[in-house]
């Protein structure tokens, strides 16, 4: 009997695991549909985001996520981009985050 609840609790962890994989790929191609850029496009803009910060800060590439959102029927472009601690220092070197709101039409920026 306890080998079944084992089994159970463990097949509904992976299920979770994913579940959640297949809503964020399904919030990636609507993301991606809504704002009009090829899932290409995307990638490209996010390693040409990373390679800007690059020039400036050192950061620490395993740790890097970035990901398209959907909130409330709008698409963002979410970063989480830790610095990389610097030769000799214990100081924790901080992070750089930021969302960009991606407008598929200009006429709904909301600039009126």
């Amino acid at each position: 009997m306890l080998s079944f609840f084992t089994r159970l609790l463990g097949r509904n962890k992976s299920v979770r695991r994913s579940a959640s994989t297949a809503r964020e790929r399904l919030q990636f191609v609507l993301v991606t549909d809504r704002s009009q850029l090829s899932p290409e496009q995307i990638r490209q803009m996010q390693a040409e985001i990373l390679e800007v910060i690059r020039k400036y800060c050192r950061i620490n590439e395993a740790e890097v996520e970035m990901k398209l959102e959907l909130r409330e029927r709008v698409n963002y472009l979410v970063a989480d981009i830790p610095l990389a601690h610097k030769d000799g220092s214990d100081e924790e070197p901080g992070r750089i985050g930021f969302s960009l709101q991606t407008v598929s039409d200009p006429s709904d920026s909301g600039d009126s």
